[in-house]
């Protein structure tokens, strides 16, 4: 027989302090199990939220556990997609409460009732970002149980962008808490997104009754409702034994590899859903285009999918496009981009025939120089050059009488072949043309170890008497 509180604290009212430290401002939402307030931090002047159990709950031990389970299981959570829990206390008169960020927003169940379907890109990237913050979770042992539109919070970010917040731990499971406060009577978790194995017992369930429910919230998002309809009793019949509808009766523009992805996890075979959390994450990166958060994103991008089971094929011969096909999950999916080693094949290639046209210009370029210069030899001339006194330069006679080039290379040619001695008295038209300088020029040094004219030659030419 469960213990019964005749009398539970009342609730506190704007104004009233909570343990010295929270000033309750207003009321900001209120349900079965508790009531959230707005609150100040007094010595902080911090903004927070202050959430406390409903008087009703203390009539029954089992709820009032709920409560503070929640708190526990929340103030383990460190992830950005789940609500951060600040303090937990009990005020002077046995009430509990926690303090948690406060957050401003809206849930996803009244943007559900407002916008009806959603963008594929918006609703994939929503469930991914629940899908992150329950991998840590399941991670720390703890089974949400209750995921549903109104436990996701779409809170807004300084920077104006939407952050999804997972909310309301209440009816967790913590797997490695030895506690037995989960009685037939207490309903655990909301019908419409309770899994075949929840409906049947509360107790026996594990981290893929919230891969079913992630998986229904999917499918409530793309198509404006529910996958099961009908009274509690109903839809808890439906869950157990009737497929869903497929999502592309009410919505046909789905892509039929997303649906495949829905269907996995709402399958009502326990083992033949999404192992882990993170398995469904990567299922669904594909659809989320600029909406994937990057926890998802870095899974994938370390190739924590078995890539032995991946299979890349063209789609068409005039595109990247290519289809992946993962065995096992009966999917194929459409990508745009194409895969990361094609790449670097590409690239590759391309490479190497910018190398190969760059080495073929050269070559080229130097066969073309070579066969503009033609065959070297040593000419008439160049012997000449080599074994005789330079000629002397044309003078103004000879331009004067048009001699031709001809004629010079007839003479250089003859002079190569019959060498004389040069005549002293030889007659030079230009030395005869140039004017006698009456200024004497030293001599110049015959040792090449000086280079300086020594002081006894000078004295010998010089017309200056000796110093």
């Amino acid at each position: 027989m469960h213990e019964v509180m005749t009398l539970a604290p009342e609730l506190p009212q704007p104004g009233n302090v909570l343990g010295g430290k929270y000033r309750i401002e207003r009321v900001l939402g209120e349900g079965v199990m508790g009531v959230v307030y707005e609150a100040v931090h007094i010595r902080l002047n911090q903004k927070v939220a202050v959430k406390a159990p409903q008087p009703a709950i203390f009539a029954q031990r089992e709820l009032l556990d709920r409560f503070e389970r929640e708190a526990r299981a929340a103030a383990r959570l460190r992830h950005r997609n789940a609500v951060r829990v600040i303090d937990v206390d009990v005020t002077e008169n046995g009430l509990p409460y926690m303090v948690m960020e406060l957050l401003r927003g809206s849930d996803l169940e009244s943007e559900l009732s407002s916008r009806g379907q959603f963008p594929v890109e918006d609703a994939v990237g929503y469930v991914l970002q629940a899908a992150a913050a329950m991998v840590e979770a399941h991670g720390r042992g703890i089974v949400h149980r209750d995921l549903k539109p109104s436990n996701l919070f779409l809170s807004k970010d300084s920077d104006g962008s939407i952050c999804l917040k997972v909310l309301d731990f209440g009816v967790s499971k913590v797997q490695s808490e030895n506690v037995r406060i989960t009685g037939t009577q207490i309903a655990m978790g909301t019908p419409l997104y309770m899994s075949p194995e929840q409906v049947r017992s509360a107790k026996h369930v594990d981290a893929r009754t919230d891969v079913w429910s992630l998986g229904v919230i999917l499918y409530e998002l793309l198509t404006g409702v529910p996958p099961f309809t009908g009274s509690a009793t109903g839809v808890g019949a439906a869950i157990v034994t009737d497929p869903p509808t497929s999502i592309r009766v009410h919505r046909p523009d789905i892509p039929t590899a997303l649906e495949a992805v829905v269907n996995k996890a709402m399958s009502k075979n326990p083992a033949e859903r999404y192992a882990t959390m993170k398995d469904l994450a990567l299922a669904l990166v594909p659809f989320a285009g600029a909406h994937a958060p990057t926890d998802v994103l870095r899974w994938s991008l370390a190739h924590e999918v078995d890539l032995s089971t991946i299979s890349v094929t063209p789609s068409t011969p005039s595109t990247d496009d290519a289809t992946i096909e993962i065995s096992g999950s009966a999917q194929s999916v459409d990508l745009a981009p194409p895969p990361k080693s094609k790449k670097l094949a590409i690239a590759a290639v391309l490479t190497i025939a910018v190398l190969v046209l760059i080495i073929i210009g050269l070559v080229s370029q130097r066969a073309q120089s070579s066969a503009a210069r033609g065959p070297v030899t040593p000419s008439a001339a160049a012997t000449t050059a080599t074994t005789a006194p330079a000629a002397p330069a044309p003078s103004a006679a000879t331009a004067s009488t048009g001699a031709t080039p001809s004629a010079t290379a007839a003479a250089a040619e003859s002079t190569n072949t019959v060498r004389s001695a040069p005549s002293a008295k030889t007659h030079n038209p230009a030395a005869a043309a140039a004017p006698k300088s009456n200024v004497r020029t030293p001599p110049q040094p015959s040792s090449a170890k000086t280079s300086e004219p020594s002081k006894k030659a000078w004295d010998n030419d010089s017309p200056l008497p000796p110093e």
